[in-house]
């Protein structure tokens, strides 16, 4: 997997099932926020929580927050998480579920057409391929 940059646009690459994601650099991306402050993504994105407020995703210095301060702010650290615990008490959360990939945001919202994915499938069974 690798990670590239155009313009405010964040691409994702993983080789193994040729996926290419790409998400706008304010978005929420729960499997790439470490716990740790001032990683290398850029997230920018405020969240609003279940009381109305808003949460930034970056310290005063304009670095990101890391998984333990959001989930500190939030309430719901426990000091007996890890990372993988981290990412999926956020995966689990409104906000974070409800974050689309940058393509979908931007054809759902000019063009009012929507955005199917479907697997990968072998070329004789793949049904693109069949007509």
């Amino acid at each position: 997997r690798f990670w590239h940059r155009i313009g405010n646009l964040n691409v994702s690459v993983t080789s193994s099932r040729r996926v290419i994601r790409a998400y706008n650099h304010t978005s929420l991306q729960k499997n790439e926020q470490s716990l740790k402050e001032a990683t290398k993504y850029d997230y920018l994105r405020l969240l609003a929580l279940k009381r109305y407020l808003i949460q930034s995703m970056q310290t005063s210095l304009g670095q990101p927050k890391g998984l333990k301060s959001i989930l500190t702010e939030r309430g719901l650290w426990i000091s007996l998480l890890y990372l993988k615990g981290a990412r999926q008490t956020l995966s689990e959360k409104p906000d974070f579920l409800e974050q689309r990939e940058w393509l979908q945001e931007i054809v759902e919202q000019n063009s009012g057409f929507k955005i199917d994915y479907y697997p990968n499938f072998h070329c004789e069974f793949n049904f693109i391929e069949m007509y």
